[in-house]
């Protein structure tokens, strides 16, 4: 990723990936089993829950967190169809879901459901309308369990004011919404230009216990939310309170809650399923970072117009470390209220929520614990309801509903249902009655709700890592529904690659670096993680589909068959090598992994393209036997690790395993080996600043690329190479025939549109450096177009094009309005993905303080550059080079505020701990140097401007710097000593004076440079002022 950013004083390019070497009370809520402590539930609950006839099932309604009001009345099930499931999975019979597994019998399970909520055995058929008779009265377990004050006052129009004004520094704009506990508004924060949302403690409950209670509750919320890092989570900005009430500032999602999402339109499976997956991830993450949801349905899901979707509402969240403490069940009064819109209202015993009851699972229902299966129950409720427009479970009332739940009475599917099975098989587990019953985890289901049998394969006498397949023979010779079975078990290859022990581990490592962005960059690398190899998982699948159909169509000739295979299968081992050597370089804690690590797993996206492309493929060496196929394998092993080392910022690792991979490829006259050495070498030469170095290798690498037909290591090299050329701004023609090669390589080859979108990044960083400020901004468009199309608006890359958009904006004043909501843009992307106090959030935000400082707007610059500050302080230290720059630049805007004294003490200690560094004499103290010379002046101190001046002359003397570039230090120094030597001082001004003449000598009044010729004029109003003999008096 072409990164222009400017850390400081100066603007640093860094290449785009080319050489893919880029681099209230405690409740437990532990698992428990569905049956316990029967004595604490009264037997006179026994046969009074069951009862109720079917009729006008309610869907959608509750309240939602933002993002828009929801109805809270009924709503009659929707008339959808899901579209027609994938060929090869036929959709299911009406009958076909049955009973949950949890159920088998109803001997175990509800033999023991019984005992704990009734103190009976099960009701026949027979005896319900009975029952339903008795259970008109008495409470089931003698605990205040009833709808909370809130869900009735929901019922009824707000009796709340309109809030107006402010909400801390926030300016409210509208009311979202309204729930039992407070009011959501959106309102704009003017301090980083943002829409947010604010949910407030509704005023109703400030008093009293419930006051207490209720802001315990939004404030755990909050920490709950802040907790989890994820990017289908909701983000909170800040927690504060005004007046008495607490509220909670988080991201406003522009959109709509999942449920008026299925609403609104009639949905297919597939569109359904990817937006729950989504949230799937999102409750996934919730449950690593120790918490339960408790309240999981499609009104606490928000999903933006741009496709992003947010699970959100944690008020309900309890911590798994938590003490166990069972709620009460349902009381039976509650249970016997007619309103439909009941089954969409949370129910609280004494304040405490229990869940939403269409969503809630069994174990809520009997007041025992919930933990993360619960969670997945209720997924998998507001699943079914998204595939099938109504909910698995019958109810009109809550008496038939919990009837139904408790006994796992699922419903039978529509007969039009055309949903494949897979879906429904894991929908049943999902929904048993028995948490044990149900997956072990949310992970687990997610993998099984992404799984697609009909495609999955086994890739016979593979050895993960060695990356050979000795024959097609080895694939079993089936057709029709044989060929699953032999495409069966692919996923079991990600074992010991990553799976949740690795997920654990890399999780671990980020929180063991102390770092504050560490969980959300875990988050976000997770996640990117997932998608890569579940994507690995289906090309591998869609390999293995083709494999069997040639095989049996008989298309080529044996021989020749299996070497095309094995190329594919080959590639493929190679991109999987390349995932699990990053994990285990993901192991191993420390700052910089934390801050590379999305960078560097974004960096594995177009390598899987490789394995599609025939054109790319025959380029793979396929060894002769099996012990060369092993070196083979244990080369491209090593440059995984390489890459990965290289990815993280460890060069010197890197390096040395790459040389050894280039040693080894030349030994064994392995050229396409040798060209991919190269390029990552080259790579990490340019990285550490050995750009002679880099450039020999890159240029070695296309050439070798170039004799074996390997058109996609050609194509990275050249991509590569464009950047280190384009350093030196004489090499500018050179620069464009490399980028016409490069562009000609990946039209050719039809290569993944991501690489054409590292090449144009890297051009527009070139065209930047020449001040074609118009082709540099026009480049860097189309590549955050490209990435924005293929990876969508949430994906970490979007941050850095936006940020690349704003720098060549800033090179013109016309344009800073506009490179201003770049930087601001670029600011939220990043805070998304890496948190809020990532290295790359300093970046960001050093970058947009520059830029209002160039409107003369120095406060709110100030502010920015002083978070930066923080930020690169805390995470990197005050010596740090880019901690050094952000001092540079807020020493500079506090000079320009009339602040000399302020300016001077952070430009001695940047200058001090840069001299530390450097040494005296090094020419990169100029800056400094001539700068702390200026606060100095302003200040007074003559004697010490002087001497500072004196040595920043020298510095740009011996930087061979032109007579202009030195005109305003000669000018200062002339100041400086216009008391003590005013015959020098003339001397100096003269200087100044004279190369300013120079410069505007010969210029045409459009060529002239105002400020030259304003600092021309000044001199000659100084050198009046200051003749060179004293004029006599009168």
């Amino acid at each position: 990723m072409a990164e222009t950013s400017e850390r400081g004083e100066s603007s640093e390019p860094t290449p785009s990936r080319g050489g893919g070497a880029d681099p209230g009370a405690a409740e437990e809520l532990g698992p428990a089993p569905v049956v316990m402590g029967a004595d604490r539930i009264r037997s006179a609950l026994r046969a009074r829950l069951f009862g109720g006839d079917e009729s006008g099932e309610s869907d959608h309604g509750g309240e939602s967190d933002h993002g828009g009001e929801s109805d809270h009345g009924g709503e009659p099930d929707r008339d959808r169809e899901p579209s027609d499931a994938r060929p090869g999975e036929p959709g299911v019979e009406p009958s076909q879901l049955g009973p949950a597994p949890g159920v088998k019998g109803a001997d175990r399970m509800r033999a023991a459901l019984r005992a704990r909520m009734f103190g009976d055995a099960e009701p026949d058929d027979g005896d319900e309308e009975d029952r339903d008779h008795a259970s008109r009265s008495g409470v089931i377990g003698g605990l205040d369990t009833e709808l909370s004050d809130g869900a009735r006052r929901m019922r009824r129009p707000s009796e709340e004011p309109e809030l107006a004004g402010r909400v801390g520094r926030f300016r409210v704009l509208d009311r979202l919404g309204r729930g039992g506990m407070g009011v959501v508004y959106s309102a704009y924060d003017p301090e980083l230009d943002r829409k947010v949302a604010i949910k407030l403690l509704r005023p109703d409950v400030r008093e009293g216990q419930a006051s207490r209670d209720a802001q315990a509750r939004l404030q755990r919320e909050a920490q709950a939310m802040a907790r989890l890092n994820d990017p289908n989570v909701i983000v909170v900005h800040e927690v504060g309170t005004v007046g008495d009430r607490v509220f909670v500032a988080m991201e406003y999602v522009d959109g709509s809650t999942l449920g008026q999402w299925l609403a609104a339109e009639k949905r297919s499976w597939r569109e359904v399923l990817d937006v729950f997956l989504q949230a799937g991830s999102g409750l996934a993450a919730a449950h690593r970072a120790g918490l339960v949801h408790r309240d999981f349905k499609p009104d606490n899901v928000l999903l933006g117009r741009e496709g992003q979707v947010r699970v959100v509402d944690f008020g309900l969240a309890r911590s798994m470390a938590e003490e166990p403490a069972a709620t009460a069940p349902v009381r039976q009064s509650v249970l016997e209220r007619p309103e439909i819109d009941t089954l969409n209202t949370p129910l609280t015993r004494t304040g405490a929520v229990m869940g939403t009851p269409a969503y809630m699972s069994p174990e809520q229902y009997l007041g025992n614990p919930a933990d993360a299966r619960s969670d997945q129950f209720s997924y998998c409720v507001a699943l079914y309801e998204g595939l099938f427009g109504k909910r698995p479970f019958k109810g009109s009332s809550l008496t038939e509903l919990a009837n139904n739940v408790v006994y796992g009475k699922i419903r039978e599917t529509p007969s039009d249902a055309r949903v494949p099975k897979r879906l429904l098989s894991a929908l049943r587990r999902g929904l048993s009655v028995d948490p044990a019953d149900r997956y072990p985890s949310m992970e687990a289901l997610l993998v099984e709700l992404r799984r697609d049998p009909g495609r999955r394969w086994r890739w016979a006498g593979v050895v993960l890592g060695v990356g050979v397949v000795t024959s097609l023979a080895t694939f079993a010779a089936t057709s029709g529904s044989d060929a699953s079975d032999a495409c069966s078990g692919l996923e079991r290859e990600l074992v010991g690659v990553w799976d949740d022990e690795a997920r654990a581990a890399v999780t671990a490592a980020f929180e063991a670096t102390g770092t504050d962005y560490g969980p959300r960059v875990a988050a976000t690398t997770v996640r990117l993680l997932d998608d890569y190899t579940q994507q690995w998982v289906r090309m591998a699948e869609d390999a293995c589909g083709a494999a069997l159909v040639a095989q049996e169509q008989g298309a080529q000739e044996p021989g020749a068959q299996a070497t095309e295979h094995q190329r594919r299968r080959l590639c493929l081992d190679q991109r999987l090598a390349e995932v699990g050597a990053l994990v285990e370089a993901l192991r191993e804690p420390d700052a910089g992994m934390a801050e590379a690590a999305v960078k560097a797993t974004t960096s594995l996206t177009t390598g899987l393209a490789a394995c599609t492309d025939p054109r790319r493929l025959a380029a793979y060496d396929v060894a002769e036997s099996p012990e060369a196929s092993q070196r083979l394998a244990e080369a491209h092993a090593k440059l995984a690790k390489a890459k990965a080392q290289g990815a993280l910022g460890h060069y010197d690792r890197a390096l040395a395993l790459a040389s050894e991979v280039v040693e080894q490829a030349r030994e064994a006259d392995a050229g396409p080996l040798e060209a991919l050495g190269r390029l990552n070498r080259g790579t990490f030469l340019e990285r550490t600043g050995d750009l002679k170095g880099a450039e020999a290798d890159l240029r070695e690498a296309i050439s070798l690329a170039d004799r074996h037909g390997d058109h996609g290591t050609r194509a990275q090299a050249l991509i590569t190479l464009v950047y280190v050329v384009a350093i030196d701004p004489s090499r500018y023609e050179e620069v464009e025939q490399l980028g016409e090669q490069a562009r000609g390589v990946l039209e050719y080859i039809d290569a993944d549109p991501l690489m054409m979108a590292d090449l144009d990044a890297n051009l527009g960083v070139a065209e930047q450096l020449q001040e074609n400020h118009d082709a540099s901004l026009a480049l860097h468009r189309r590549s955050h177009e490209l990435r924005v199309k293929l990876l969508g608006e949430d994906h970490p890359d979007i941050g850095r094009s936006l940020l690349n958009i704003g720098i060549a904006l800033r090179g013109s004043s016309a344009h800073e309005r506009e490179a201003e909501q770049y930087f601001r843009q670029a600011l939220v992307s990043l805070e998304q993905s890496l948190g809020p106090q990532h290295p790359l959030i300093g970046t960001a935000t050093t970058n947009l303080g520059n830029c209002l400082a160039r409107q003369g707007r120095y406060e709110e610059a100030m502010a920015l550059q002083q978070r930066s500050l923080q930020i690169f302080e805390r995470q990197l230290g005050f010596d740090n080079t880019y901690t050094l720059r952000v001092v540079f630049n807020l020493a500079k805007i506090t000079l320009a505020t009339g602040r000399p004294a302020e300016a001077a003490v952070l430009f001695q200690r940047g200058l001090d701990a840069r001299e530390r560094e450097l040494g005296h004499d090094d020419t990169q103290l100029k800056g400094w140097v001539s700068h702390l010379a200026r606060a100095e002046l302003e200040l007074g101190h003559d004697e010490r401007a002087a001497e500072l001046l004196e040595w920043a002359l020298q510095l740009r003397k011996a930087l061979g710097e032109s007579e202009q570039a030195q005109a305003h230090d000669h000018f200062r120094l002339a100041r400086a000593l216009a008391e003590s030597d005013p015959l020098r001082a003339r001397a100096e001004a003269t200087i100044a004076r004279d190369a300013y003449a120079a410069a505007l000598q010969g210029a045409s009044p459009e060529q002239t440079d105002r400020e030259v010729e304003e600092a021309f004029e000044e001199i000659e109003r100084w050198l009046a002022e200051h003749p060179a003999e004293p004029v006599p008096p009168a």
